[in-house]
């Protein structure tokens, strides 16, 4: 996350224009791309939302 220019705090809002919600959880939207694929999350950040595109890797094997 931290290569891709995310920071601690940062909220989450969408990715490629979709929003997360109860019906959109992170986890299943992320599933939908494979490695490599470059994304684009929308993201809160003190107060204020900006994108940022971000280049999807490999999960590592002992993060569940």
């Amino acid at each position: 996350a931290a290569a891709a220019g995310l920071k601690d705090g940062d909220i989450v809002l969408s990715i490629n224009g979709i929003a997360i919600d109860q019906e959109h959880p992170l986890n299943l939207l992320l599933i939908q791309f494979a490695p490599k694929d470059t994304i684009q999350l929308e993201v809160l950040r003190d107060g204020k939302t900006m994108t940022i595109p971000v280049t999807l890797g490999v999960r590592p094997a002992n993060l569940r």
